[in-house]
């Protein structure tokens, strides 16, 4: 019992029980619940988010041991297999990436890697990349209908496509990345941050 009132366990706990409560919750409510002309009915539309759900459970085992974002398993299987709308889907794909980065905050902080003024710099360019991004979805969608939304799957699929291809065979195999030269801007942002690694039983700069 003393067990589970310990992190990590503790929050784990409240969440399963958070979900299951939800979920009957949802069953509960969609026997009662009329279903509007053309529309789905609540049934479906619980067993549908209880899909997702498990999909995104499989999805961040998955990302976790391929070291990549949730989002990028999570947006091209979305969009492949469901008729939702590419904006949602995109959206709903940037949290799944940020609970990602969230869960994975505590161990590094832990481990004395996370670096505040490093992710302030990366979050800065993120942003506005993912604002320009959106924007200009939004406008050819606007420009373009059905067509527009056809053009921006097609897109975000040759892109995971390219991404699968560079995580096969791009980039150097090495255990250890080795910074050779360090630029004159790099050293303006002060940046580095020596942390003690302990599968090597030495400080890494």
């Amino acid at each position: 019992m003393k067990k589970l009132l310990k992190s990590p366990w503790l929050e784990l706990s409240i969440v399963s029980v958070a979900i299951i409560l939800s979920y009957i919750a949802l069953m509960l409510i969609s026997r009662v619940i009329e279903t509007p002309p053309g529309g789905m009915t609540a049934g479906d539309i619980s067993g549908l988010l209880f899909g997702f759900f498990l999909l995104s459970f499989v999805i961040a085992i998955i990302a976790v041991i391929a070291g990549i974002g949730g989002g990028v398993l999570f947006t091209p299987i979305m969009l492949a297999f469901t008729p939702i709308d590419s904006l949602i889907v995109r959206a709903t794909g940037l949290i799944v990436a940020m609970f990602s980065g969230l869960i994975s905050t505590g161990p590094f902080m832990r481990c004395g890697v996370g670096n505040l003024k490093l992710s302030i710099y990366c979050c800065c360019g993120y942003g506005a990349g993912a604002f320009v991004g959106a924007q200009g979805a939004i406008w050819v969608g606007k420009q373009l209908g059905i067509t527009g939304e056809g053009v921006i799957r097609i897109i975000l699929g040759v892109i995971v496509l390219l991404l699968a291809f560079y995580f096969l065979w791009g980039g150097v195999k090495i255990e250890w990345p080795k910074v050779k030269r360090v630029d004159h801007f790099t050293q303006w942002l002060k940046i580095t941050q020596p942390y003690y690694e302990e599968s090597l039983g030495k400080v890494i700069d």
